[in-house]
């Protein structure tokens, strides 16, 4: 103690030194996740906006489970549009083979709003596409930046078979 009172470089050494350790264990307790990326479109606009969020992981959860649910329940901005409408829950997601299956409830097509509807013509004239089509494509580009090893994703609503790879019939 003597050494460090008469040494005022080795005293702001380990006054440093001790920061530097608070402030690294006060950063690891708060990782709580990863950062995962969620691109939506921006209301009025082709614009996108891109969200970052930790997702926690859940005791008996995958990642992409959590993920999926995350992007399912929507923006936290408010000029942001939701990729499928409000309402709209994940019933199952699974991954096999680098494939994910995703079912979600019938209020992705019931939910759609009069804007959806107006938008269908603009996106056959602008996509050649659906508004679902369109919403598929930005939910499965989500998917795969945010999870490499995915290959695909399919999409089923209501327990319908609706985007994505053929299935083999056996």
């Amino acid at each position: 103690i003597k050494l460090l009172k008469s040494d005022k470089k080795l005293l702001c050494a380990v006054i440093l030194g001790f920061i530097f350790i608070f402030s690294f264990i006060c950063f690891l307790a708060d990782f709580k996740g990863r950062r995962y990326y969620f691109t939506f479109e921006e209301a009025g606009s082709a614009r996108k906006i891109v969200e970052v969020r930790k997702i926690p992981s859940e005791k008996y959860r995958t990642k992409l489970e959590c993920y999926v649910e995350e992007i399912i329940l929507g923006p936290s901005v408010q000029r942001a549009v939701p990729v499928f409408p409000v309402g709209t829950k994940v019933l199952f997601c699974h991954e096999n083979n680098r494939i994910v299956y995703i079912s979600i409830s019938k209020e992705a097509v019931t939910g759609l709003t009069a804007v959806d509807v107006e938008k269908e013509d603009e996106y056959k004239k602008k996509y050649g596409k659906t508004v679902l089509q369109v919403r598929y494509e930005q939910l499965r580009e989500n998917i795969k930046k945010n999870f490499s090893d995915v290959k695909e994703v399919n999409l089923f609503i209501d327990g319908n078979f609706t985007f994505g790879e053929e299935i083999p019939r056996s």
